[in-house]
């Protein structure tokens, strides 16, 4: 396996894992993200509903995501024809990036002027995507043993790398499959790192799960 660390235009961290075979034919240095993206800086929080007596994640700007775009319009598709995606390579195996609408941000911090309250905190936390296929079509259930077991050692090096952080305390992997779950792009996997208190929430209308 090999591990390519990039970044995108917005200064988001993309990085691509090949299989050997892919390795030894294709160069992953120096491929450049060309959109014009501002720093995302995004300020999702947790408040706290004493009804549930649960933690709830409230990430409003999520509202503004990619919705069920069409298969020539997927910003999971590689960079192709001059249509410019969140993934800026021609084609891939195994790519991983931070979420452009993330319900958990790292720097962690409420919005100017939210007052300080027992009940209401930031979300710190990291959201990354997973793309495992190129392939806009297929499957994972297609793919071959070898594309399986990149996406599983990817999955590891992400799960390692996000524990490691100072306020991450849980690491979940899923995939997201599904119009009737909330999916707004094809199928795709996600790995979500944040404290438990927010992984412990329940689903509702403000509540944006990634």
């Amino acid at each position: 396996m090999r591990r390519t660390s990039s970044r995108l235009a917005d200064g988001r961290e993309l990085i691509y894992f090949d299989e050997d075979s892919t390795s030894a034919t294709t160069q992953r240095v120096g491929i450049v993200d060309h959109r014009d993206l501002r720093p995302s800086r995004s300020s999702p929080e947790i408040r706290y509903d004493a009804m549930l007596d649960e933690w709830v994640t409230i990430a409003s700007h999520r509202q503004d995501r990619t919705h069920l775009p069409t298969s020539g319009d997927c910003p999971l598709c590689p960079s192709q024809g001059g249509r410019q995606t969140e993934i800026p390579a021609e084609s891939y195996d195994v790519v991983v990036f931070e979420n452009r609408f993330p319900s958990l941000t790292a720097h962690g911090e409420l919005p100017p002027g939210h007052p300080s309250r027992a009940d209401r905190r930031a979300a710190q936390g990291r959201c990354e995507v997973m793309s495992f296929t190129s392939d806009h079509d297929t499957p994972m259930s297609r793919l071959s043993p070898a594309r399986v077991r990149l996406i599983l050692d990817a999955w590891i090096d992400r799960s390692a790398a996000l524990a490691e952080l100072p306020y991450v305390e849980q690491v979940f992997c899923f995939e997201n499959r599904g119009e009737a779950i909330g999916v707004t792009l094809a199928t795709v996997m996600l790995v979500r790192s944040g404290s438990r208190s927010i992984a412990r929430r329940r689903s509702r209308s403000t509540t944006i799960v990634p």
